[in-house]
C-alpha cells in the first residue's frame, strides 16, 4: 500500500468452534434443576434421576465434564442404564467405579481416570458388571466405608470391593433370619462406624420399629445381633428415623418422635453393659463335612465380672442345647483366664459341631479373646 504497511492474509484460515472448545454445543441444555441421587468420581459428576430441560429422567444418568462439575450437557449420558423400566435409587462411588443402583439391579462402571476437558466421551466410561436381584429400594440401604460400597437388602449385606460383589452375611447368618430382618418392604438403613471399623445395619426406620441392629465387626468378619442398640420407633404417625450420617467421626442418625423435646440426634456407642447375651458359632465341620471326628476339648481365654454365661453345644447340624460334660467360666477374673471345656460321647462321632455361649445379665466385664477347639479326624469306615 502507499503507507508500506505490512499485513499477513489467510487465505483458509482455521476455526475453532465452541464445540471444538468446551465438547458440547452453545444452544445445547446444561443445567439441571433437580436431581434424586449424585455421587462424582475422577472429578466428574454424575447424577440420577434427574429434571432437565422441563423433562423428568427417572431411569438415566447424566455427567458433567470433568473438572466442570456444574454443567450437564444433554448429550452426556451413560447408555445402557436406562429404558428398562427401573428407577434409580442411589449413586455411589469408590476408586474409579461408580455403583447405580435400581431398585431390581446393579450397574457398576469403570469411570477411567483419563477424562479430558472438551473430549465427547469424557475419557473412558465402560459397564464393568451388571447385577440383577442387588438393586435396593432407599437410599438409606447404601453406604462407604474403607472396605467399598456396603448396601443391604433382604438377600444380605454386600460390599463391592473394587473387583468383587461380596455377602458378607455368607456362612454367618441364615438366609431365612436375615430375610425376616430386612424384609423385601422394610425401610433399612445400613452406615458405617469409622471409629471402629463397624457396619450397623437397622432392619426398619419406620414407625413402630425396634432400634435393634446387626453389628459387622470388619477387622474380625464377626456378626453380632444387638438387642434395642437404638431408641424404638413407637407406632405413631410420623414417628420414624432417617439415614445414618458420619459427625465428627461417629454414626448419627435423627429419630422423630411425638415432640421436638423428645426428638433428638443419636450416635451409635458400643459402650458395655450387663446384658443378655447369645453368642452361636456357625456348625463347623473343619473343612471337611464327609468324614467323622472326635471332639476333645475345646479352650477358651476370657476376662470376666460377677455374672459368666454357660456354655452349650449341638452336632450334626442339631440344635446346641447339650450341657458340656465338664468346665465353665470363673467369675470376677480381672486378667485373662483360661476356662477348659469337655463333651459327651456324642461329640466322639460327630461330622460337625456347634457351640453356643449365652446367659441373662451377663456382667459388662465378661470378654473373649479366643476359642480352640481340640479334634481329630477319625478313619472312613
Amino acid at each position: 500500500s502507499d503507507d508500506n504497511s505490512q499485513y499477513i492474509k489467510f487465505v483458509d484460515p482455521p476455526t475453532i468452534t465452541f464445540h471444538d472448545l468446551y465438547g458440547y454445543n452453545p444452544d445445547e441444555p446444561t443445567s439441571v434443576t433437580n436431581w434424586n441421587t449424585c455421587a462424582i468420581v475422577n472429578n466428574v459428576a454424575f447424577l440420577g434421576d434427574y429434571k432437565q430441560d422441563g423433562k423428568l429422567y427417572p431411569d438415566k444418568v447424566i455427567h458433567s465434564l470433568p473438572n466442570i462439575v456444574d454443567i450437564f450437557p444433554k448429550r452426556y449420558t451413560l447408555e445402557g442404564i436406562s429404558n428398562d423400566g427401573d428407577r434409580i435409587i442411589k449413586l455411589a462411588s469408590t476408586m474409579d467405579y461408580l455403583l447405580v443402583f435400581k431398585r431390581n439391579r446393579l450397574i457398576i462402571w469403570h469411570i477411567s481416570s483419563q477424562a479430558t476437558s472438551g473430549s465427547d466421551s469424557v475419557g473412558s466410561m465402560r459397564i464393568m458388571a451388571e447385577y440383577n436381584h442387588y438393586g435396593v429400594n432407599y437410599q438409606s440401604q447404601v453406604c462407604t466405608t474403607d472396605l467399598g460400597v456396603v448396601f443391604v437388602n433382604s438377600l444380605g449385606c454386600f460390599v463391592f470391593d473394587g473387583k468383587n460383589v461380596s455377602n458378607l452375611i455368607e456362612g454367618s447368618i441364615k438366609e431365612s433370619t436375615w430375610s425376616s430382618f430386612v424384609t423385601t418392604t422394610s425401610v433399612a438403613s445400613v452406615g458405617y462406624s469409622p471409629e471402629d471399623r463397624k457396619i450397623i445395619v437397622v432392619g426398619s426406620t419406620k414407625q413402630n420399629s425396634e432400634g435393634d441392629a446387626y453389628i459387622y465387626h470388619i477387622p474380625t468378619k464377626s456378626w453380632v445381633f444387638a438387642d434395642s442398640l437404638f431408641t424404638d420407633v413407637t407406632n405413631t404417625s410420623g414417628h420414624e428415623r432417617s439415614n445414618f450420617i458420619n459427625l465428627n467421626n461417629k454414626l448419627v442418625s435423627y429419630i422423630n418422635l411425638t415432640s421436638v423435646s423428645d426428638s433428638k440426634f443419636e450416635a451409635y456407642t458400643d459402650t458395655a453393659a450387663d446384658q443378655t447375651i447369645e453368642i452361636l458359632t456357625k456348625d463347623l465341620d473343619f473343612g471337611d463335612p464327609a468324614q467323622r471326628k472326635k471332639i476333645y476339648k475345646m479352650y477358651v481365654t476370657y476376662k470376666s465380672g460377677s455374672t459368666v454365661p454357660t456354655v452349650t453345644y449341638g452336632v450334626n447340624g442339631g440344635a446346641a442345647t447339650t450341657a458340656v460334660a465338664s468346665g465353665s467360666f470363673s467369675s470376677n477374673q480381672s486378667n485373662y483366664a483360661q476356662a477348659v471345656f469337655t463333651f459327651d460321647s456324642d461329640a466322639n462321632e460327630c461330622y460337625s459341631f456347634q457351640i453356643k455361649i449365652a446367659g441373662n445379665s451377663i456382667s459388662a466385664a465378661f470378654e473373649i479373646n479366643d476359642i480352640s477347639i481340640v479334634y481329630r479326624l477319625k478313619a472312613l469306615k
